[in-house]
């Protein structure tokens, strides 16, 4: 696996030749190194699995590697369950201790004699003092070709914008400021397909990242403070996903946006309105209710057939027009009501002579 990872380095690095721009030589390696990981989720173990790789393969490389990593956070209902991050299952089945930080207090308060800090998803910034007093200061893996997507959310970017390709860089840490280190090593490009969702990207650059992390500490190119890659993206900062960010707007969404928002961000949001009764000679009074739509894929070589909004039942499957074409959605879900297919929500349409759809068009989602 490993061997594949170095491979993988250098090609990298040849891809890349024409865009970088490379400061000085790395030093040699003159001690094993004793690392203090921080890390997180999935994304974070993946890197974490290369350099003990690394370490099993080179034991003079690398010395010791200790995880820091959040307390369990209560969640549940009734807060009552502790829930942990899953790289401390990883840790502790690998046999690695296993120390807990949440703030700068904490982690400044840690016993420290490593040389070298190296973060992956930690979900905070690893204060100054910390990095002050190790050695060769710290590194990370950004999901990104930085310094385009900075922030806290480059993947949903990269996929919300069309983008056909992305990558992953191994920057310094900075002591003050996230995302704005020394980037030392670029991956090579990474593309973005139509089918391409969130957590399928994720994993992809989660492999790319830990196999660019196992070739940055192995050449410890980060020892040399004047050695620097530059990537030549713009700087774009990649900010928080917001749960707007999944309403649906008719009058201006296409097909192609709706199916990448919802790879992306999971349901989409929108609202159509419902009128009901109690008894059969009573007056209806209208509820305009939400509506989230699941799986949708734009529906090639078809027209759309209605005003956006509109739609009908085709094969098991709610077809919506849309500003230039027609969504699929096999599965929809009416506020306080469960998942439902797509036969049952047309019936719910349709009605009785107590509850129906008042209208044949979804509303905006704002």
């Amino acid at each position: 696996m490993m061997k594949t990872w170095a491979l993988r380095a250098r090609a990298v690095r040849a891809t890349w030749s024409g865009l970088s721009r490379t400061f000085g030589t790395s030093a040699p390696c003159d001690e094993a190194l004793k690392i203090a990981y921080f890390g997180s989720d999935k994304f974070s173990i993946k890197s974490l699995q290369a350099v003990l790789q690394l370490q099993k393969e080179d034991p003079s490389a690398i010395e010791s590697v200790t995880v820091v990593t959040k307390p369990p956070k209560r969640a549940g209902r009734g807060l009552k369950e502790l829930k942990d991050v899953p790289i401390t299952d990883f840790a502790v089945e690998n046999g690695l201790t296993v120390l807990r930080a949440d703030n700068k207090t904490e982690i400044n308060a840690l016993p420290n004699d490593f040389s070298l800090v190296v973060a992956v998803s930690y979900g905070g910034l690893i204060p100054q003092q910390f990095l002050a007093n190790t050695k060769y200061g710290g590194l990370n893996v950004h999901p990104s070709f930085l310094p385009q997507y900075h922030g806290p959310a480059p993947i949903h970017h990269a996929l919300l914008n069309g983008d056909k390709t992305t990558g992953v860089t191994v920057q310094t840490l900075h002591p003050t400021k996230f995302d704005r280190g020394r980037v030392v090593a670029i991956s090579e490009k990474v593309p973005i397909t139509r089918d391409s969702t969130f957590e399928s990207l994720r994993d992809t650059l989660a492999d790319t990242g830990a196999e660019l992390l196992y070739s940055t500490i192995k050449d410890r190119n980060f020892t040399d403070s004047s050695y620097e890659v530059k990537s030549g993206c713009p700087d774009v900062y990649a900010g928080h996903v917001t749960s707007k960010m999944r309403a649906i707007d008719w009058s201006v969404d296409t097909a192609d946006k709706l199916e990448r928002y919802c790879n992306t961000l999971g349901s989409l949001y929108t609202h159509k309105l419902f009128e009901e009764r109690k008894q059969v000679k009573a007056e209806f009074q209208e509820k305009l209710l939400r509506v989230l739509l699941s799986e949708l894929k734009k529906v090639d070589g078809i027209e759309a057939f209605g005003a956006p909004g509109t739609h009908k039942l085709v094969d098991r499957t709610v077809l919506i027009n849309t500003v230039d074409g027609v969504v699929s959605c096999p599965t929809l879900q009416v506020e306080f009501q469960a998942v439902e297919d797509a036969d049952k929500f047309e019936k719910r349409c349709v009605g009785s002579k107590k509850k129906r759809a008042k209208s044949e068009e979804f509303q905006n989602g704002e």
